[in-house]
């Protein structure tokens, strides 16, 4: 790969993990699911999920009053070649309740710091998470 393909790649896969964190944050999951590959695989704390459908249904089970806000820091991505790249980040979890459209300071749980282990692929000229593996670090 070329230094330009190298920091374009870089770029891309630094993007999906902070448009992850918005889009769950802010409950767009249509979003959020075309982050990812049609065969992609998210080993969550919850369990394995395999492809989008099984993703888009454990983010639509997320409770309604559930309030989140993921601060992804540490971002390293690797490029592996033209098509693959590997990355990790570290993830500071804010999590509190409210009614949907709530105003105010939310209080919130203690937060949580978790890892993520990911594999992106590229696609039809998009980078896309193939793979993301979390492991909980502090709880």
């Amino acid at each position: 790969m070329s230094d330009a393909s190298n920091t374009h790649c870089e770029r891309a896969c630094e993007r999906l993990c902070v448009d992850f964190a918005n889009a769950v944050d802010q409950r767009d999951y249509a979003a959020c699911i075309n982050l990812f590959a049609e065969d992609a695989l998210f080993e969550h704390v919850t369990g394995p999920l395999k492809g989008r459908a099984e993703i888009l249904a454990m983010l639509e089970a997320r409770p309604v009053d559930a309030v989140t806000r993921h601060m992804c820091t540490n971002i390293v991505i690797e490029p592996l070649d033209d098509n693959r790249a590997r990355g990790r980040s570290s993830v500071t979890l804010f999590r509190g309740t409210a009614a949907p459209g709530a105003a105010g300071p939310i209080p919130s749980e203690r937060p949580l710091v978790a890892e993520y282990e990911d594999q992106y692929i590229l696609v039809n000229g998009s980078w896309k998470i193939l793979l993301r593996k979390t492991s909980l670090i502090f709880v």
